[in-house]
C-alpha cells in the first residue's frame, strides 16, 4: 500500500500536500513511473509486512524512479520529492508534517489495520493538499479511514478492481463510497495533478478540455452503461468533437454542460460513437481463406452430433455474420454433411442489432455479395433484399458487452474483426482472456488485418498469417476475473456492481503476466472440481425468475439450444418444475422464503415419466439480488435419467451455453 504527498512552495517554505493508499508491487511500479521527479510532492507507502520479513521494496522501486527513497522513522520530518516506506511491526500516523510510529500491541487479537490508520492521521491534518490512494490487497483495510478522509473533503483514487491482482481493498473502499474516482494505478499521477490543479483554482484551458471529456466519459457510462474509456482516445475525442461542431458549440465544457441536460443529444453521440463498419463479404480474400483453411474443414470432419458454434461479437447490423452462416452452409452441402449450426452474433448497440435481427439490407450493402448467393439467401421485396428465414434461424443476435460480459462458451470459431484497433492495448488483453476462455481446443479466433493476439502468441498456431486466422493451441482456459464476477449472463439483463472506469495500465513484466494468468486459471478448475464435487443437483434462481446456472443431472430439465439471450425459469427450465419454483419465487420475492419440499412428475424425452422431490431454500433473501436454490432430487437415483438432448452439458454452469 502506498500513500503520496504533493507540496506546494510558499517563499522558503513547503507546504505539503498528502495522498495515502495501498498496493502491491506492480500497481507502486505503474504509480511511480509516471509519477512526477521534481513537482515538490512526497509519498508515504504503506504495507502490510511480516515482522520476520525483510523488505526490497526500496530496490525494487528504485528502478522505476530516481525519487529518494527512505523508511519512515518516528520524528523524521517529511521532505518533498520523497518515497517513504514504512517498517514491521509499527503503525504510522501523520502528526504536524512529521511521522509518529507506533509499535503493534503484543495482546491485540484483531487484525493490524495499518493503513486506517495512517488515512485517519491525514484526515486531521490542517494545510496543504492531501489524497488517499487505495491499490491492490486483501481484506478491508483502508475502507474506514477512505471514509473519513471522504467525508473531510480529502479525495480517495481507487484503483481499477479489474486491473487489481487483489481487488478486496479496492472494492471495499469503492463499496463504502469513499472513492472520488476509480481508475489505472498508471493514471493516478496525472489525476493527483489534476486535483491539485483544481484545489488551486489555477486550471489551463487544455486542462479543462480534459475535465470536459472526462464528464462525457462518464455520462455516457452512468446512463447508457458503456466504459469509452477503453476506447483509443483519439479515435473517441474525434467523434466527440464532430458532435461539439455540429451542435455549434466552440468549447467542449459547454458541450459537456449541454449534453447533462439534454438526453436526446446525448443520446445522438451515443449512437455516433458505436456506429460501426461491416459489410456482405468484406475482404473478399479473407472470407475464401476462412472458407478454404477452416469452413471446408471443419464441415467435413466426422463429428458427434453437436452443433458448429460461432460467436461474431462487434457484429454491427450483421453483415459479416450472415457472411459466414452463407459461407457454412455452402461448406456443409459440398461436404454432404447434415451438421447444424449456429452463430452468436452480438453487439452493445441495440440499433444495430435490430437491423440485423431484421435481416433487410438495400442493393447497395450487397454489392459484393455472389450473384448465385443472392438469389438463393435473399429474396427482394420492392427496393429491398430480406435474409432468408431458413438461414435467419441458425443466427441469435443479443446485447453483449464483450469489455463487461463473460464469453460464450465451447466455440469452434470467434470471429471479431477491426474491433481491437478502436481498442487500447490493456482492454485488447482482457477480451483475447475470454475468447480464449470460449473457444474450444483446436477452435480458430479470425481477427481484421492489422490485429494480432498480443501477448497471447503462445497460446495460439498462426493458420493464416495474412487474414489473421489462428487456431487455440492450449487446453488452459483464461479468463479476466472481473468479468466474471461482475456477471454471468448477457449484460441486457444485468446492471454493473462498481464503477468500471477502464484506463490503460502501465504494462506489466512478462513474468507477472504469466503468474497472474496461472493463478487465475487455477482458481477457475478448482472453482468447477469444487462444484462438481460437492453442489447439489440443482438450479439458481433468483426471485425474478432469472437462471443464473445449474449443477449434476439438474441439467436434464434445462434447455438453451434454443435461446441463448434469454435465461428465466419460463424459457429454460422444464415446464413441469414451473409451478414450485414460481412459488418460492413469489415467497422469495416478499423475504418470506422457507426450506419446502414438492413431489413433481416430470414428462421426459420420448413420454417417459420421473418422479422427483424439488426442494426449495433462499440463499440471499435481504440483497438487491435475491437468490434461491432449487436442489432436484430423483427418485431411484439420478443415474435413472437418460442423458440430456443436444450439446452434452458441462456438471457446473454459470455462463452462456
Amino acid at each position: 500500500m502506498h500513500g503520496t504527498t504533493g507540496t506546494r512552495r510558499t517563499g522558503n517554505t513547503a507546504r505539503c500536500h498528502r495522498c495515502v493508499g495501498t498496493g502491491g508491487l506492480e500497481p507502486l511500479e505503474a504509480f511511480f513511473e509516471a509519477a512526477p521527479l521534481s513537482a515538490g510532492w512526497a509519498f508515504v507507502v504503506v504495507q502490510h509486512l511480516s515482522p520476520e520479513y525483510r523488505s526490497r521494496m526500496d530496490e525494487l522501486l528504485a528502478r522505476r524512479s530516481r525519487l529518494a527513497i527512505r523508511p519512515v522513522e518516528d520524528g523524521l520530518a517529511i521532505e518533498p520529492d520523497t518515497i517513504y516506506l514504512n517498517r514491521p511491526n509499527a503503525y504510522v500516523e501523520i502528526v504536524d508534517d512529521r511521522f509518529r510510529e507506533t509499535a503493534y500491541s503484543d495482546e491485540a487479537t484483531r487484525p493490524h489495520l495499518p493503513v486506517d490508520a495512517v488515512f485517519q492521521s491525514l484526515a486531521g491534518r490542517s494545510g496543504g493538499f492531501s489524497l488517499g490512494v487505495v491499490l491492490s490487497g486483501s481484506g478491508r483495510d483502508g475502507a474506514k479511514g477512505a471514509r473519513i478522509l471522504k467525508a473531510g473533503g480529502i479525495p480517495v483514487l481507487a484503483q481499477t478492481p479489474t486491473e487489481a491482482r487483489f481487488d478486496s481493498m479496492p472494492l471495499a473502499a469503492i463499496g463504502e463510497g469513499a472513492a472520488t474516482r476509480v481508475l489505472s494505478a498508471g493514471d493516478m499521477p496525472r489525476a493527483i495533478a489534476e486535483l491539485l490543479r483544481e484545489a488551486s483554482g489555477a486550471r489551463s484551458g487544455a486542462e479543462a478540455e480534459e475535465g470536459a471529456l472526462a464528464r462525457i466519459m462518464r455520462l455516457l457510462e452512468e446512463n447508457r452503461k458503456i466504459d469509452f474509456t477503453a476506447y483509443r482516445h483519439a479515435n473517441v475525442q474525434r467523434r466527440i468533437q464532430r458532435r461539439q461542431q455540429l451542435r455549434g458549440f466552440e468549447r467542449l465544457e459547454d458541450y459537456a454542460a449541454f449534453l447533462a441536460s439534454d438526453k436526446t443529444a446525448l443520446d445522438q453521440l451515443y449512437q455516433d460513437l458505436l456506429i460501426g463498419v461491416t459489410q456482405f463479404y468484406r475482404d473478399p480474400e479473407a472470407v475464401v481463406a476462412l472458407r478454404q483453411k477452416l469452413l471446408d474443414p471443419l464441415a467435413g470432419a466426422e463429428h458427434d452430433g453437436t452443433p458448429i458454434r460461432i460467436w461474431v461479437p462487434a457484429c454491427a447490423s450483421g453483415e459479416e455474420a450472415y457472411t459466414i452462416a452463407i459461407e457454412l452452409t455452402e461448406a456443409l452441402e459440398k461436404a454432404k454433411s447434415n451438421r447444424k449450426f449456429r452463430i452468436i452474433a452480438t453487439d452493445v448497440h441495440r440499433g444495430s442489432l435490430e437491423r440485423a435481427s431484421l435481416g433487410i439490407y438495400t442493393p447497395s450493402a450487397l454489392a459484393n455479395m455472389p450473384s448465385g448467393h443472392l438469389s438463393r439467401y435473399f429474396e427482394r421485396q420492392g427496393n429491398l433484399f430480406v435474409v432468408d428465414p431458413v438461414l435467419r434461424q441458425k443466427m441469435i443476435f443479443s446485447t453483449h458487452d464483450v469489455l463487461r460480459d463473460p464469453p460464450f462458451m465451447n466455440l469452434d470459431l470467434i470471429s471479431c474483426r477491426n474491433l481491437f484497433i478502436y481498442l487500447r492495448e490493456e482492454p485488447q488483453a482482457q477480451v483475447l482472456s475470454m475468447f480464449l476462455f470460449g473457444l474450444r481446443h483446436d477452435g480458430h479466433l479470425m481477427l481484421g488485418g492489422s490485429e494480432s493476439v498480443g501477448r497471447f502468441t503462445e497460446e495460439f498456431a498462426t493458420v493464416d498469417a495474412r487474414w489473421r486466422l489462428y487456431r487455440k493451441t492450449t487446453d488452459r482456459r483464461f479468463v479476466d476475473p472481473a468479468a466474471m464476477h461482475q456477471q454471468s449472463l448477457p449484460q441486457s439483463r444485468t446492471e454493473p456492481i462498481v464503477n468500471r472506469s477502464r484506463s490503460v495500465a502501465q504494462d506489466r513484466t512478462m513474468i507477472a503476466d504469466i503468474a497472474d494468468i496461472r493463478n487465475r486459471d487455477v482458481l477457475i478448475k478448482s472453482y468447477n472440481l469444487l462444484l462438481r464435487r460437492y453442489a447439489p443437483s440443482s438450479i439458481l434462481v433468483t426471485g425474478e425468475g432469472t437462471v443464473l446456472g445449474w449443477f449434476g443431472a439438474a441439467a436434464a430439465f434445462v434447455d438453451t439450444m434454443n435461446n441463448l439471450a434469454d435465461w428465466t425459469v419460463e424459457d429454460i427450465v422444464h415446464p413441469d418444475l414451473h409451478f414450485p419454483i414460481k412459488v418460492g419465487m413469489e415467497k422469495l420475492r416478499q423475504g418470506a422464503l422457507e426450506v419446502f419440499t414438492r413431489s413433481v412428475t416430470v414428462t421426459l424425452v420420448a413420454g417417459r415419466q420421473q418422479q422427483c422431490t424439488v426442494r426449495i431454500e433462499a440463499l440471499e433473501q435481504s440483497a438487491r439480488v435475491k437468490i434461491m436454490l432449487v436442489a432436484v432430487t430423483m427418485e431411484g437415483g439420478e443415474e435413472v435419467l437418460p442423458p440430456p438432448p443436444g450439446p452434452a452439458r458441462s456438471a457446473a454452469t454459470t455462463c452462456p451455453l
